[in-house]
């Protein structure tokens, strides 16, 4: 039997691209600063990738179904391009505040693509630049880190959102953190 993976799950907007409230244009995509070259980094431990992510602006009609297409291939493309490989994209499309299995804080789209891809969630970790990202991956079983952003920085973790295992300002803390626990791991064995 083959043994589980291991995956980063990745927030889109804020997180793995910049933040565009309701991006609806595939030529506005502009990928966070270092993020591709820790992707390679934390690729070359072993690690997967899936984007989870909220788009409550489907329903809403503020994004439409061919350009939330058109955005999630120029993201795989720009990342393929650099020997990034996405696994899959979860799309979560409920309305903002709906209880909802798939939308985050739920952890739908996390224990979704552990069962479709085989993923370990106690070696995996969710990143996200809100509190709901980090109440999903609790949820799911991840580890998570906060990625605070100017954007991020109202959000408090009081709201009854478990708090993050890290809080990082860039994707270079991001790659240090998940670096620092795989070799803690590995002396621990």
């Amino acid at each position: 039997m083959n043994p589980k993976r291991k995956a980063i799950f990745l927030d889109r907007d804020g997180t793995l691209i910049v933040e565009r409230n309701y991006l609806n244009d595939a030529e506005l995509v502009e990928m966070m600063p270092g993020s591709i070259a820790c992707l390679r980094e934390l690729r070359d431990l072993g690690f997967e990738f899936c984007i989870v992510t909220n788009q409550s602006g489907l329903i809403s009609g503020r994004v439409h179904s061919h350009n939330l297409e058109a955005i999630h291939a120029k993201i795989r493309r720009i990342l393929g391009e650099a020997g990034i490989d996405v696994v899959a994209i979860y799309v979560a499309q409920a309305p903002s505040g709906a209880d909802d299995f798939m939308r985050k804080p739920s952890p739908g789209m996390l224990l979704t693509a552990a069962e479709e891809y085989r993923i370990d969630l106690a070696q995996s970790w969710m990143i996200g630049d809100k509190p709901i990202d980090v109440e999903a991956g609790r949820r799911a079983g991840c580890r998570t880190i906060f990625f605070k952003q100017p954007h991020s920085s109202a959000f408090r973790f009081e709201q009854g959102f478990a708090s993050p295992h890290f809080e990082c300002h860039n994707w270079e803390q991001i790659l240090n953190a998940i670096k620092e626990q795989a070799i803690d791991a590995h002396r621990a064995i």
